[in-house]
């Protein structure tokens, strides 16, 4: 992507002001973080502004980061820290970078596209380290619990203004509803951890959140997805409802409390499926042909279309989300490096800003959609390694947080409702390579770490 004059020199005039803020950490670090929430590429999609708008979270990102590493080098009593949480964050991006560098250069792939690429882990890393540098005092599960619930109600109005603009959905794009991310991807993923959130603490502790019932605010959380005109996020929504009502039902002594808490559970997941279907697959679909199980799997199975005519008319080209995950293991297993290796970071992607696109990718193809969702990109980008990675990560984290909080299970079921999110969603969107779950993972973890300080200098005196 070419910058034009007016672009060179809005970027121009805004660095002196950004490099202003970094004199001001804990605002820096507000900046970004509202950013990565609020992206600025709807301004784009809605209002025609520049598309560069998308990249200006990751230019305030790499100033945080830059501000980071110079007070890192100045405060050395985080070294004396046994960091619990942030250790295996540090390992992680260590790991992906080797690898990065090793994969690229062995597949012949873009070095610069690689690290680009991996612009998502690094923003992650950059938040997890600001809130816990500038933001410790604040930090407690009860306070993220309140941020991720207010950040799925904010998806709410901005909702339902993008569907009026788009005219219900029919103009501009097909998934014209997307909250306050760039995709319904994020959108979904969002209001499926705060309905699992509300109702784990409702099932736990019965206590009502911002003061409201918490299954009348559950019903809340569906109304964006229910605009978002995304056909899989029903069933997400269902299997979430049924998973945290079994992670409740695991902390309860009595069948006869489990067996109360699961009649208006039920009743939750009623309403769901009848305002879902009423609002949602009724006005917009064949309801007969979508709720075929048989249709569900060709759909999620298809293979990329290659009719040039019928892509020009509109029709999507990419293969299936289950179809891209088995490709990337059919071409990673040809080669028994790339099987270890993967083909390289950005290899199944399109760097518009660079203008580079990865050797596996293709608009239209045998290949089309390779990187569509987080498994088919992990594995084909990195291989067994990098998912090996990934699972060995949240493994070691699962192990430390159930270890050290025996006494205090809701951080180990929050981590729990967590990665089920993550690994639910990771087959429908990219998770890892997204503001939002880099966002909320990165805070997460942060607040862990916070929280782990404090019961050690509780427990040292």
């Amino acid at each position: 992507m070419t910058l034009n004059i007016p672009q060179l020199t809005a970027v121009a005039a805004a660095v002196p002001w950004l490099a202003c803020v970094m004199v001001y950490p804990r605002v820096l670090s507000i900046l970004v973080v509202l950013l990565s929430l609020i992206q600025l590429n709807w301004f784009a999609r809605y209002f025609g502004a520049p598309a560069i708008f998308s990249r200006i979270s990751l230019v305030v990102a790499g100033l945080l980061g830059i501000r980071l590493i110079i007070d890192f080098s100045f405060k050395k009593e985080y070294f004396a820290k046994k960091w619990l949480i942030l250790a295996p964050v540090l390992w992680l991006a260590c790991f992906f970078l080797v690898l990065t560098v090793c994969s690229n250069l062995f597949n012949g792939e873009s070095l610069l596209l690689g690290l680009y690429d991996l612009r998502y882990y690094f923003f992650g890393l950059v938040i997890c380290f600001s809130l816990y540098f500038y933001f410790e005092d604040l930090l407690s599960i009860t306070f993220f619990k309140q941020t991720m619930i207010w950040i799925g109600l904010l998806q709410v109005p901005f909702s339902i203004i993008e569907w009026i603009v788009a005219k219900g959905g029919r103009v501009l794009t097909l998934d014209a509803v997307t909250g306050t991310f760039s995709g319904y991807g994020e959108l979904v993923a969002c209001q499926l951890l705060v309905i699992c959130i509300v109702l784990y603490e409702e099932m736990t502790t019965k206590k009502k959140l911002l003061g409201m019932n918490n299954y009348l605010l559950c019903l809340i959380f569906v109304i964006p997805i229910i605009l978002s005109k995304s056909r899989t996020a029903t069933a997400y929504v269902i299997l979430g409802l049924c998973f945290t009502w079994f992670l409740g039902s695991l902390q309860k002594k009595s069948f006869v409390l489990v067996l109360k808490q699961t009649i208006p559970i039920c009743l939750l997941g009623i309403a769901v499926f009848v305002l879902l279907y009423q609002f949602f697959w009724k006005p917009n679909y064949d309801v007969n042909r979508q709720f075929n199980l048989s249709y569900a799997f060709r759909y999620y199975m298809r293979e990329p279309m290659m009719d040039y005519e019928n892509y020009l008319e509109g029709s999507d080209p990419v293969m299936g989300r289950g179809r891209a995950v088995v490709k990337a293991i059919h071409i990673i297993s040809e080669h028994p490096i790339n099987l270890i290796i993967g083909y390289g970071s950005g290899a199944t992607a399109e760097a518009s800003f660079l203008g580079i696109n990865g050797l596996y990718y293709q608009k239209f193809g045998t290949l089309a959609g390779l990187g569509r969702n987080q498994y088919s990109k992990t594995i084909a980008e990195f291989g067994l390694l990098g998912m090996g990675g990934f699972i060995f990560f949240f493994a070691t984290l699962y192990c430390r947080i159930k270890n050290f909080y025996m006494h205090k299970p809701e951080i180990k079921n929050i981590f729990i409702l967590l990665l089920f999110s993550l690994v639910l969603l990771s087959v429908y969107a990219f998770t890892l390579t997204s503001f939002f779950f880099s966002f909320t993972l990165a805070f997460f973890l942060a607040t862990v770490q916070a929280d782990f300080d404090r019961i050690n200098t509780i427990t040292e005196r």
